[in-house]
């Protein structure tokens, strides 16, 4: 049968709920509710006790009509400070911060329910706001042929896209810059020979992975310029793995690049003035003649 308890219970050594019974609380609220006033649900709450310090933490509800309503897991903490969990609809979840323990788990977002394997389709990851509309957001995106992660930065009225995709290539509409400031930069010397330098360098058409590219050979530009050239452990797309995989930083084939077109006028400026000597030698003596 059911007991009432109209003025509460205490309960010392425990007590323990069987079946389906269920633990409950109710709260009725005045009709119609008070706009702007906060309203919360009688919560279930479990305290921790030591000395003259408490830690709570409390199961409820609550409405506030005309702005809001969620679900609640609030915390009293150590230092007295109140932390809220905030249940929302369509099982939206808000919280301040959250952090991963476990090391070898993910946070994990699941593609469209129902999704057409036919058609395109986005999986929406992390969304970043800001004020006046300003955001950045990471999602990928089924092309159902290939599929990206795509990062979009926005204002509101500009919107811009990095494309990251699964045959290694990145792309975006506007440019990739790397800092080149030369107060970040100490021991500054020019290249020396870069001419001959520049002759141990070819320019080559290829397969890289099965994907046609035009490109130089990280071996021959690490063989006269090896500041430009990294190692790096690095996965194939066949699985396999280059444990000392070559990769450039195309700016010191650049660099050598102006220093051998300087080279080259430079040896062209020689001849042009050794020419001009010989022409005027040689008029003069026409003159003489």
């Amino acid at each position: 049968g059911r007991v009432a308890l109209r003025n509460g219970v205490d309960i010392s050594g425990g007590a323990m709920v069987s079946h389906d019974a269920g633990i409950s609380t109710s709260t009725t609220g005045p009709i119609p509710l008070i706009n702007g006033q906060i309203y919360n649900s009688a919560p279930l709450k479990s305290d921790f006790t030591s000395g003259s310090v408490t830690t709570t933490i409390m199961l409820g509800s609550r409405v506030i009509p005309g702005k809001d309503n969620f679900g609640l897991i609030s915390y009293r903490d150590w230092q007295g400070n109140w932390n809220e969990l905030q249940v929302r609809t369509n099982a939206e979840l808000s919280v301040g911060q959250l952090t991963k323990r476990n090391s070898d788990g993910w946070f994990f977002a699941s593609p469209p329910q129902n999704a057409d394997s036919n058609k395109e389709s986005l999986t929406k990851g992390l969304y970043l706001q800001a004020p006046n509309n300003k955001h950045a957001n990471i999602y990928h995106h089924d092309h159902v042929k290939y599929n990206e992660l795509v990062i979009n930065v926005g204002n509101g009225g500009r919107n811009s896209w990095f494309v990251f995709k699964e045959d290694g290539y990145a792309v975006t509409g506007g440019g990739w810059n790397s800092s080149s400031d030369v107060r970040m930069k100490t021991d500054i010397t020019q290249i020396a020979g870069a001419l001959d330098k520049l002759a141990n360098i070819g320019g080559y058409t290829y397969l890289k992975q099965g994907v046609p590219e035009a490109g130089v050979i990280a071996q021959e530009v690490e063989s006269v310029l090896p500041q430009s050239v990294t190692q790096t452990e690095l996965k194939l797309n066949d699985g396999s793995v280059l444990k000392d995989a070559r990769g450039i930083n195309i700016n010191g084939v650049v660099a050598l690049l102006v220093e051998a077109l300087k080279e080259e006028r430079s040896l062209r400026d020689a001849e042009r003035e050794a020419f001009e000597a010989r022409l005027v030698a040689l008029e003069k003596a026409i003159v003489n003649a």
